[in-house]
């Protein structure tokens, strides 16, 4: 083997040694942000805030009930991880904000569900969690991307 084939081997087996256990690492914090943002918002706002994380939330912006505060520190988690605003941006896709999104609006049916039995109240509850989940849909992306 020549002196410059060596050198190209060494290149090579460096690359890889340094490439994919950083690949990895971005997976293995994906897949714990996945995990975290497919909890339920109550069992969520009770997980360890480790790193790398960002869990700063400013909770529901504008008029919503409180029984939803769970839900909004959840998304707000989403925007602020797989979101263009912060360190790790994990997935700024459009797709990615509807998913997230998405479990807002699941998480604030549930506290409707949760919270008021059958009937106009946990009716009224979730248009309200509709409207809120309208809003973030509708107007959100300059948080998100």
């Amino acid at each position: 083997m020549t002196s410059r084939s060596r050198i190209a081997a060494f290149g090579a087996a460096l690359a890889v040694a340094v490439l994919f256990p950083a690949a990895a690492q971005a997976d293995d914090v994906r897949d714990r942000a996945d995990a975290l943002m497919n909890m339920h918002a109550g069992d969520f706002v009770g997980a360890p805030h480790d790193a790398p994380f960002e869990w700063s939330n400013d909770g529901c912006s504008g008029p919503t009930e409180q029984i939803f505060h769970n839900a909004c520190v959840q998304h707000d988690f989403g925007y602020r991880n797989y979101g263009a605003h912060y360190a790790l941006k994990l997935s700024v896709t459009r797709e990615t904000k509807d998913w997230i999104d998405a479990r807002f609006h699941e998480e604030m049916d549930r506290a409707c569900i949760d919270t008021y039995p059958a009937g106009e109240a946990v009716a009224s509850c979730m248009d309200n969690a509709t409207l809120a989940w309208t809003a973030v849909h509708l107007y959100g992306d300059q948080y998100f991307f």
